[in-house]
């Protein structure tokens, strides 16, 4: 009887929170706001106290999620060249189906398919859509950050 009363309030609570995201959100906000110096040193005191399972977590959300992780190492190369520009949310994600179709493309031919900047970072380019195309490994790699060509002109 126990388990039917547990299952219906569980079923309760969750309905409940599906229908009050946004507050539950916020509340969060607030509460680490207020908070913030003991957050942060309970996540520092987590992460000294369990470094090989971070570590492992790490490594896992990595190899599950390579086009984001290249994504994320683009934009952090751009950020050191001072080459980012302020990007939605719906426009982070569009950058990071382009390193994902890299990724499909290399898993469907066999080969390997790099997103390349036209204009070379260190030449000015910006890490934006416009400036990104995915092109094969081999004339990536010949280019190297000398010119400005487009693969498929």
């Amino acid at each position: 009887m126990d388990d039917i009363k547990k299952a219906k309030q569980a079923a309760a609570n969750k309905k409940w929170y599906n229908k009050n995201k946004d507050i539950v959100a916020q509340k969060k906000r607030e509460r680490y706001i207020v908070n913030k110096d003991h957050e942060l040193m309970v996540k520092r005191n987590y992460y000294i106290s369990n470094k090989d399972r971070v570590a492992a977590y790490n490594y896992k959300w990595k190899q599950l999620n390579k086009a984001r992780e290249n994504a994320n190492l683009a934009n952090y190369r751009a950020t050191k060249f001072r080459a980012t520009v302020y990007m939605s949310p719906a426009m982070k994600r569009k950058l990071a189906e382009v390193y994902q179709i890299a990724q499909e493309a290399s898993i469907t031919t066999g080969y390997d398919w790099h997103v390349d900047h036209i204009v070379p970072l260190s030449k000015g380019g910006l890490h934006t859509l416009n400036n990104l195309q995915v092109v094969p490994a081999t004339w990536n790699l010949e280019k190297n950050n000398n010119n400005c060509d487009r693969y498929w002109d």
